[in-house]
Order: structure tokens, then sequence, then C-alpha cells
């Protein structure tokens, strides 16, 4: 069997850093036009995150010759 594309626990972590600081981001320009406060849920985003990325593995692993060189179609990017 063919070796399966997977990302590291390190790309993880840090694709979860950089969602997290534009997340963080928005919420405080968020809150400084709303009178409401919105907070972000670390954990609800850490799942998110590491959802979408299991579900590019899969894809990627399922549907491409090369999973480790070739990307997904622009319109599957944009799904996740």
């Amino acid at each position: 069997m063919a070796e399966r594309f997977e990302f590291t626990p390190a790309d993880l972590e840090d694709r979860f850093l950089d969602h997290y600081a534009l997340a963080q981001s928005y919420v405080e320009a968020l809150n400084k036009s709303l009178v409401s406060r919105r907070i972000l849920s670390e954990r609800r985003l850490y799942l998110t995150i590491i959802s979408a990325y299991k579900d590019i593995e899969r894809y990627k692993n399922f549907h491409l010759d090369d999973p480790f060189l070739q990307r997904s179609d622009a319109i599957k990017r944009s799904a996740y």
C-alpha cells in the first residue's frame, strides 16, 4: 500500500496558532464595534482546525494520484 499523506503534529500546531491569531484579532475588532462582547473558544477553534485538516488528509489520500505533491483543486480548497 502506498504511503499515506498526513500532517505532522507540529504542522497542525502551527496551523492552529496561525488561525488562532487571526481569530483573536477578529474578535477584538468585532468587540470594539459591538455593544455585546464576543469570546473566542480555543477548544472549539482547535477541534475545527483539526477536523478540517483531517478532511484535507482524507481527500488528498483518496482523490489525488500523488497526495504529497498535488494540491486539492480550487473548489475543494474553498470548501475548507
